[in-house]
């Protein structure tokens, strides 16, 4: 018996009479999908990952002493029969998608997957299976994101327009992914510099050594001080204390998907900018892998396999229940 830990979701229980999805087991190796810290979870039996994404943890104080490094596309051996090949979720650097190799079927577990090409990561691959196990975050028919260039496009217009007003456009977003994402928008985009906190400039470090084209300064250091004497500049941050901001005119954006249904009225703006597919976007990749079963699972999981089962998809969702045969 192989048991198969998924992030912190269930365990992939591969047994001489088949194959079981288990949220009470714990894994032989842990599939880590990215570096985002609620995907952790607590003590990893042989946490499987990237290096980037081991980097960001380490980036981010997460100690992990030990663990195998995944790169994607490249099929990894964990017995004679059973076999595992790590492929882009499209989610940030680094990100997989793990599809499982086994003697009756192969498994696929999306983790948090993204569709759509980004100004910094290509969508996620395809992976056809015959059992999908498939993140909903966003599972319901009324998360329909609008084209990413479009999000882009306003993000610019409200940044050039608060510099034209005299004020600091500040960013609150995520410290991994989201932050690095307006930082490369800026950079492609704008000709202005970019300082950042703490928290995120050391996960932007990582970013770089695969994105050496970055352009950012974290706040606090000479060159940032050079910077905040000219005026102009954009603020990325995971925090609104703004420390040496806090005398400045400033103004608040926010990006998130949750911004689709949000007005956050805390903030000056928000763009619903973000690293999931939307509703349209996990439907077509279901239609793409062509699954036989489907087990959804995270946001709207019991919404989206609802919808899958009036498409003919036999579709369940994880928290429906706590044991399920793949």
């Amino acid at each position: 018996m192989v048991a198969v830990q998924l992030d912190r979701g269930p365990t992939i229980i591969l047994e001489k009479d088949g194959a079981f999805l288990n949220y009470a087991a714990k894994g032989d190796v842990t599939c880590i999908t990215h570096g985002h810290l609620d995907h952790v979870g607590g003590a990893q039996k042989l946490p499987i990952m990237t290096r980037e994404t081991y980097n960001i943890l380490k980036a981010r104080n997460v100690r992990i002493n030990n663990y195998v490094s995944a790169k994607r596309d490249e099929t990894i051996s964990l017995s004679e029969n059973l076999k595992m090949t790590p492929m882009n979720s499209g989610h940030m650097l680094g990100s997989l998608l793990f599809k499982i190799n086994t003697p009756e079927e192969d498994i696929v577990y999306t983790g948090d997957l993204n569709t759509v090409e980004t100004i910094l990561e290509k969508p996620a691959e395809v992976a056809a299976c015959e059992d999908l196990i498939i993140e909903a975050t966003y599972g319901a028919p009324f998360y329909k994101f609008g084209p990413r260039e479009q999000v882009y496009a306003d993000i610019v217009r409200w940044i050039v327009e608060t510099l034209r007003e005299g004020f600091i456009p500040c960013f609150k977003v995520y410290t991994a992914g989201k932050a690095q994402e307006i930082i490369g928008l800026v950079n492609s985009l704008l000709k202005v510099d970019v300082l950042v906190s703490q928290d995120v400039y050391r996960v932007s470090m990582v970013y770089k050594q695969s994105y050496p084209w970055m352009n950012f300064e974290v706040l606090g250091s000479g060159v940032s001080r050079e910077i905040l004497r000219g005026g102009e500049f954009v603020y990325v941050t995971n925090s609104m204390r703004q420390g040496v901001l806090d005398r400045r005119r400033t103004k608040w954006a926010v990006a998130t998907g949750w911004a689709l249904n949000n007005p956050f009225p805390e903030f000056d703006a928000a763009f619903p900018l973000s690293s999931h597919a939307d509703f349209k976007g996990l439907v077509e990749y279901v239609e793409s892998v062509s699954p036989k079963k489907v087990f959804t699972m995270y946001g709207h999981s019991v919404t989206f396999a609802k919808f899958l089962r009036k498409l003919g998809y036999n579709a369940f969702a994880l928290e429906e229940k706590s044991r399920h045969q793949l």
